[in-house]
């Protein structure tokens, strides 16, 4: 593994709105997507790992929801005026896949219920929590450093959260859709 060398792109997250109102829409649709996606897969597309020792479809759902969790946290950090959460500068694997923060592990066999029911609430309380930051005047606070993209407003998590659903939905479950 390798630590990367300088953050991603700004833009990235820029496309996903430069207003609450922009980035909410884009969680929405993006999270949507990931949905539409997983509930339509067979249970045993859901729960079969895309590779060897890889996730399953599952997984990646999971994933999501404990990384929505981790930027509420942040965000509900900032609010009370506490330090930012700071992970350092993300690692690459041999084949150029990003390293998870142990945070963003996820539990494997959650069934599709739950894990639909989980993506949905995380989503509404993130959009809350970020509304209520701005609210409360700490919009333009730094709550979270990522290690990808670097320091996070309130505003970048939920457009980072928009970027998330969208990578693995792209790069995970359209591809298991595509075969079945």
């Amino acid at each position: 593994m390798r630590q990367i060398e300088e953050y991603f792109p700004r833009e990235l997250l820029d496309r996903k709105g430069a207003t609450l109102d922009d980035a909410e829409q884009s969680v929405w649709h993006a999270i949507e997507r990931f949905i539409g996606e997983l509930e339509g897969l067979s249970e045993e597309q859901l729960q079969r790992p895309l590779r060897e020792g890889g996730w399953s479809p599952a997984q990646y759902a999971d994933h999501l929801y404990r990384v929505h969790l981790l930027y509420l946290s942040s965000i509900e950090l900032a609010v009370r005026g506490e330090a930012p959460v700071r992970y350092p500068r993300g690692l690459l694997t041999a084949n150029g896949g990003l390293v998870t923060v142990p945070e963003g592990e996820p539990v494997a066999g959650r069934p599709r219920h739950e894990l639909v029911s989980d993506l949905h609430s995380s989503a509404t309380e993130l959009v809350a929590a970020a509304r209520a930051a701005v609210a409360a005047g700490v919009g333009e606070r730094i709550c979270h450093v990522n290690p990808y993209f670097g320091e996070l407003t309130a505003l970048g998590c939920l457009q980072m959260a928009a970027v998330h659903a969208r990578h693995h939905s792209r790069q995970h479950l359209s591809k298991v859709a595509s075969t079945a």
